[in-house]
């Protein structure tokens, strides 16, 4: 599978509370993570480095999984536990109080992608020169919008566009998001983090994805425009060939 990762503080941040991995086990599944801290500089890129390095610690030992549903739930356990550690750092150390982080994780399965989030990170499927995003951002607009209380236009300059409802360490129980999607030869997972979306247009987006560019090169490309639009925060990608 060609893979690659990379995160970049931007042009106005001093510290980079992003963090972005994939990897390959032993057994062919691959693992995509983005986290997006948050809680004060110190405090926001310690829990988001600290939930990855949980979550691919426990990603290296792990067998193969016999189906889609115990994937799921090692998802759902892996979760709870880093959740667990970031909350009782948090609360039993006043320089790391109301810490957290998003976190949006893709699991290629043999024929499966399994996807988990909590957040406003996001994954996109690219497929046939069309990109679609698949996970729903757990914010207080978007909760609106899909209540129908606002339009598309109004979320776009709501003041509360950028309210996070759930994140991982800052809540006792954070609510986890599952989605499940078929392999399609060819296609590419693109997991990014807000100062992607929020920077990059749709349409530059599909652009560089339908390129020719080696899929390194698609990631950074995609960087470089975030950070010529402004580069007002840190900024994760993750993409991944689907084989």
């Amino acid at each position: 599978m060609k893979k690659y990762a990379v995160t970049d503080i931007g042009k106005v941040r001093n510290t980079n509370q992003d963090q972005a991995f994939v990897y390959t086990n032993s057994h062919g599944i691959s693992i995509g993570i983005i986290c997006d801290g948050m809680g004060g500089h110190k405090a926001g890129g310690y829990a988001s480095l600290l939930v990855s390095k949980i979550i691919l610690d426990y990603f290296i030992k792990v067998d193969k999984f016999k189906d889609e549903q115990e994937a799921k739930e090692w998802l759902l356990m892996i979760i709870n536990e880093a959740n667990a550690q970031v909350r009782e750092k948090s609360l039993s150390d006043d320089n790391f109080m109301g810490m957290g982080t998003t976190l949006v994780i893709s699991l290629v399965l043999e024929n499966k992608i399994i996807i988990a989030n909590v957040g406003d990170s996001r994954v996109y499927l690219f497929n046939n020169s069309e990109l679609m995003q698949i996970t729903e951002d757990q914010t207080y607009v978007n909760i609106l919008l899909r209540e129908g209380k606002i339009t598309k236009e109004e979320a776009l300059n709501h003041p509360k566009k950028h309210v996070i409802m759930y994140a991982v360490g800052n809540m006792d129980n954070p609510v986890v998001d599952l989605y499940e999607l078929n392999k399609i030869k060819g296609s590419y997972l693109f997991m990014c983090s807000d100062g992607i979306y929020n920077l990059v247009s749709f349409k530059y987006l599909n652009t560089i994805l339908d390129s020719t560019l080696p899929i390194s090169q698609k990631a950074i490309s995609i960087i470089n425009d975030a950070n010529n639009n402004g580069g007002y925060d840190n900024m994760s990608i993750v993409l991944m060939e689907v084989e």
